[in-house]
């Protein structure tokens, strides 16, 4: 299938892994025509240097741009700066945001992206996303749960704010908790009380997971930033989900894209303890989950 006419957009937002980022990079510079891609590397301030080493290495390859902030802007700031620097300087066709643990190996890619936004005007497309360790599939985000496929409810995550807020309140007690059961759980595996859904079928206004999105000229037109800015981490895929759902932008879950999703690369370099690292992750959840219920009550 002869790659289309068009420009394509790639965002890799980086942190700590050189080397995946590289892998991820490569597989890219490997596969399309240097000609039909621009790729903006997005360093959220790497504390290890990695982000003036990804400069260097890609210095001489010029559909490579690494970009360098000055802070850590989390995942919806740090994806919103290579979005729009995407976006205002070379007005892709398609703009694809993903993590760089994120592989992908279809030689056609572009092509199907193309053929699917012809044949169903997406503004966000998703893909089949597994993860090779374990088989699973990752897409659409609630796959293995049919109840929240198409987004949790405004007093279901009210709850769940809740209930992380007074985790926060007993965390020691809490945290050495989910240590017991997570070890119980090795010996006596949890049961799923989710429905699954086949994910070998196109789905339409379904949370889509937040590892890739690829955004099409229609979304592009509307959104000055993929992301709604005040999240830092967390919660963006159903807070992505809502917006697009009230603005009446199309989300689409095509199984003829694959892609593949290493996950939490940098997270695991990431030097804090396992303590610090649950108890931030809370403390995030809340703050993002803060923000959905904010827009769940805007008219």
């Amino acid at each position: 299938m002869e790659a289309p006419d068009k420009l394509f957009g790639f965002v890799i937002l980086h942190y700590l892994a050189y080397d995946m980022t590289c892998d991820c990079v490569d597989a890219l510079l490997s596969l399309f025509p240097h000609g039909l891609i621009r790729i903006a590397v997005v360093d959220n301030a790497s504390p290890n240097g990695s982000g003036d080493a990804l400069r260097r290495r890609y210095k001489d390859v010029p559909c490579v741009h690494v970009l360098l902030n000055g802070a850590n802007e989390g995942f919806a700031r740090g994806n919103n700066i290579g979005y729009a620097w995407l976006r205002e300087r070379f007005a892709p066709s398609y703009v694809v945001v993903m993590n760089n643990d994120v592989l992908v190996r279809q030689p056609d890619f572009l092509c199907r992206i193309d053929e699917l936004y012809g044949r169903t005007r997406f503004a966000v497309l998703g893909p089949d996303i597994v993860n090779p360790a374990t088989g699973s599939h990752q897409n659409p985000r609630y796959a293995t749960d049919a109840r929240y496929l198409r987004g949790q409810g405004e007093e279901d995550v009210r709850q769940m704010n809740l209930w992380n807020r007074h985790i926060l309140k007993f965390f020691p007690y809490y945290y050495t908790r989910h240590l017991l059961l997570g070890w119980l759980r090795r010996f006596f595996p949890k049961k799923g009380h989710g429905v699954p859904v086949p994910v070998d079928q196109e789905m339409e206004a379904v949370v889509l997971h937040g590892s890739c999105y690829i955004f099409s000229e229609d979304f592009m037109k509307k959104r000055s930033a993929a992301f709604n800015p005040e999240t830092f981490l967390y919660f963006e895929e159903d807070i992505l989900h809502l917006e697009c759902t009230r603005a009446g932008l199309r989300m689409l879950y095509s199984p003829r894209l694959h892609v593949q999703h290493l996950e939490d690369v940098s997270t695991d370099m990431m030097r804090a303890s396992p303590y610090h690292k649950q108890k931030r992750k809370i403390q995030e959840i809340v703050k993002s989950s803060d923000v959905f219920l904010r827009i769940c009550r805007e008219p």
